[in-house]
């Protein structure tokens, strides 16, 4: 009875992983959104424009997967890979290092440069003033990263810490390689995995925003080295030690980006559907390990009495109530796939820092008041609307291959014309798109070929949850083209599945 219910949750995970995508893909390409921080390029494009580009972008998706399949049939040696790999992130490496000269980035931008300048801050005084940190204690991590920074290396240049950023992102890529070859022995594959993820601009442009993007996608990924050899280890000893190591590294990608706490979720669920016998009692380690490790992280925080008010971080329900404001969106203009559904609004923000912080309202109160606004702002639509919202706020997220990223870099290089450029190019914007699609194609088909054939392993079982974990949260969080990198450095370690004929079946 327990494995049939077991076996039933596991298609139910995959039937919904496979509905989330062929939305994510069917809007990416039939109702994207045109908003100018999806691309400068789009918002200056029509709507047809961009449905073709993305159509195009699918085709020769599709097709650069099928050349993947047939290189991958290429016989390589597990010691020519591993030269291969290192030899490749270290070019990439060097490739970040130009890329910053040759974008002529000039300051780190929104987030980032808030918490670098709060972080000399506090090296000066030792406290933490003003409402930025104190609304998003969030940051907080990548704010102790620049100071680790500024301790070895004596400096908070903007260029010292994106070549340590730069580090972690060629360690990222080889640790795609190395997961993907653990997890499959398919040298060649996990090579063209590692490659997918270097060859994905939008993403590598990000690194100079020296933000949580980078760093919890190189924390993330140690993450998964280590629950990959959980997976692979027979020695029930050793699943404890690299199950524990996964956990930490979990939390720490947490305390990096908040969003993790949906990967927390769905490590929880993949052990508990996953795992079998004496197993189960595994999954008490990422429990506990996430909860003593937040208990002792708030704890330490709080010894340091960095700040000036007792009780810090905006309210969740902020992020709630921004996601839910559909009443920018639905301008009577016909200009609506132009604007961002339920993301970042100014006048929210203002409303929310007016309680938090002007008038230092307890956060249960905001809570209440979000959630009676949240709750008018939801029933006010129709049944279509909603639909029509959720669509949208969907495009906002999933939509864009761009990411967000050329919109960062005009800033963060002052709009110089390097920057404009890329911004506007249309060969730039259909390389991206199709990028982004080849990740969109990939998950589909993994998760279709799991339900078909009943193969894979935690691994699969896990993206598949934090897929569809992200896709729901996001329907109702705030919406942002941002969000969607936390899943997809997931994304490349699967293509290897694709082509191995080894069958590890899902109990």
């Amino acid at each position: 009875m327990v494995k049939k219910l077991e076996q039933l949750s596991k298609t139910i995970i995959i039937l919904s992983g496979i509905g989330a995508m062929i939305w994510i893909i069917g809007i990416a390409i039939f109702s994207p959104n045109l908003g100018n921080i999806l691309s400068e390029f789009r918002s200056e494009s029509t709507l047809n424009e961009i449905v073709i580009q993305n159509l195009t972008a699918s085709i020769i998706a599709i097709f650069l997967i099928g050349c993947g399949f047939y290189i991958s049939k290429v016989k390589i040696s597990f010691k020519a890979s591993n030269i291969i790999a290192v030899i490749e992130s270290i070019l990439f490496f060097i490739f970040l290092l130009w890329l910053f000269r040759y974008l002529g980035i000039q300051t780190p931008i929104d987030d980032g440069s808030f918490v670098l300048n709060i972080a000399k801050e506090v090296v000066e005084t030792g406290k933490i003033s003003g409402w930025y940190l104190a609304a998003n204690p969030q940051n907080l991590f990548i704010l102790f990263v620049y100071i680790f920074i500024d301790k070895v290396f004596g400096s908070f240049d903007h260029h010292t810490i994106y070549i340590i950023f730069s580090i972690m992102h060629a360690v990222s890529a080889l640790l795609i390689y190395f997961s993907a070859k653990k997890l499959t022995n398919k040298p060649m594959a996990s090579l063209i995995a590692m490659n997918l993820f270097m060859f994905t601009i939008q993403i590598s442009l990000h690194v100079a925003n020296i933000y949580t993007d980078t760093l919890s996608i190189f924390t993330s990924l140690i993450m998964v080295i280590f629950f990959v050899y959980f997976i692979q280890t027979k020695n029930f000893n050793k699943k404890i030690v690299y199950l524990t190591l996964s956990s930490i590294f979990l939390s720490i990608s947490f305390f990096a980006k908040g969003l993790f706490l949906i990967l927390f979720i769905a490590v929880v669920i993949a052990l508990i559907v996953g795992l079998s016998g004496k197993e189960k009692w595994l999954v008490l380690i990422p429990i506990v390990t996430f909860l003593l490790l937040n208990v002792g992280w708030n704890k330490g925080i709080d010894a340091l009495h960095l700040y000036e008010i007792d009780e810090r971080g905006m309210p969740n329900t902020h992020y709630l109530f921004m996601g839910a404001n559909a009443e920018y969106y639905f301008k009577d203009d016909g200009r609506e796939h132009y604007r961002s559904a339920g993301g970042y609004n100014d006048n929210d923000l203002a409303f929310s820092k007016d309680l938090f912080w002007d008038q230092r309202m307890s956060k249960s109160t905001i809570s209440k008041m979000h959630l009676e606004l949240i709750k008018e702002r939801w029933s006010s639509l129709s049944l279509t609307e909603a639909l029509a919202f959720l669509n949208a706020k969907n495009a906002t997220t999933w939509s864009s291959g761009d990411l967000k990223s050329t919109f960062s870099i005009k800033l963060a290089a002052e709009h110089n014309e390097v920057s404009s450029t890329l911004a506007t190019s249309k060969g730039f914007n259909l390389y991206m798109q199709t990028i982004q699609m080849i990740y969109y194609f990939i998950l589909l088909l993994v998760f279709i070929k799991m339900l078909i054939k009943r193969t894979g392993d935690l691994y699969s079982l896990l993206t598949c949850l934090f897929l569809v974990g992200m896709f729901l949260f996001l329907l109702l969080w705030e919406a942002s083209p941002r969000y969607s990198m936390t899943i997809m450095s997931f994304i490349p370690i699967l293509f290897p599945y694709l082509i191995t004929t080894q069958k590890k079946t899902l109990k």
